[in-house]
């Protein structure tokens, strides 16, 4: 999964809490937290320390603590960034408990960066089935013309070109109206006006699905994009000019994935 042109500056969602592991635990969490926390039946304090024994910390952390909290994938699931010392080092170090997993490359923490960091940790737990590609198939789909002028390789033929109306990505973010869509036998591509891109059939997409109005493709892994890095993309929806094009483009998809 590519995209080639920066384009989005994301909030970071959640204020700064903390508590110290076995010594202190904060008595109100914020709601977002609480609602996390009650989903997974289980308490801040515990959490926190599974982070730690999952990572083999026990021994060296000192001090955890949750720094804050960022939502993603659809508003349906809450990341708890977390921040911690290691016995013998003056610096915190951050990681992450989300639903996707608990994880940490044992980078230094930087609240300005926190975000950016936790989508790059992200990331790397976040990796779903990759569906399988009828091969057969798409030797005998007939080869259409490049009319909007996607840099193909030599061996790449255009199987499906099209207008987009729109096209959007997780919490329903429109990252482009009028946009053109060519597929291949290889790639998808999508270009908005400013940025270009592009799914490889063989290794991004973990599912899809058509709805009323739109086909969504889910992504096996995130996407990382924006201008420092801090926007994920789980996943595109398609939304075309007209159900003929929208029919298209799923029957395609029924054949060629399997």
């Amino acid at each position: 999964m590519e995209f080639m042109v920066m384009l989005f500056l994301a909030p970071i969602i959640g204020g700064i809490i903390g508590l110290i592991v076995r010594k202190k635990v904060l008595k109100k969490l914020n709601p977002e937290v609480e609602g996390f926390l009650n989903k997974r039946g289980t308490t801040l304090e515990s959490e926190l320390q599974k982070f730690i024994d999952s990572q083999n910390l026990n021994e060296k952390v000192l001090t955890a603590r949750m720094s804050s909290i960022y939502k993603y994938k659809n508003n349906e699931c809450t990341c708890i960034i977390v921040k911690f010392k290691i016995e013998g080092k003056s610096d915190w170090y951050a990681g992450i408990v989300s639903d996707s997993g608990t994880y940490t490359d044992l980078k230094k923490f930087n609240l300005m960066t926190s975000i950016q960091d936790t989508n790059i940790l992200l990331q790397k737990i976040y990796k779903q089935p990759t569906r399988e590609i009828n091969e057969d198939c798409l030797i005998y789909l007939p080869k259409l013309e490049n009319i909007y002028h996607f840099r193909i390789q030599p061996d790449e033929k255009v199987i499906f070109n099209s207008k987009i109306n729109n096209v959007r990505i997780d919490n329903n973010l429109s990252i482009g109206r009028n946009a053109k869509l060519t597929m291949t036998d290889k790639r998808i591509f999508i270009f908005n006006g400013v940025g270009l891109w592009t799914i490889e059939l063989y290794n991004d997409i973990s599912d899809y699905k058509r709805e009323e109005s739109y086909l969504e493709i889910a992504l096996s892994e995130i996407c990382i994009f924006g201008q420092a890095g801090e926007r994920i993309c789980t996943g595109f929806k398609f939304f075309f000019d007209n159900t003929e094009e929208l029919d298209k483009f799923e029957n395609i998809l029924n054949n060629i994935i399997q």
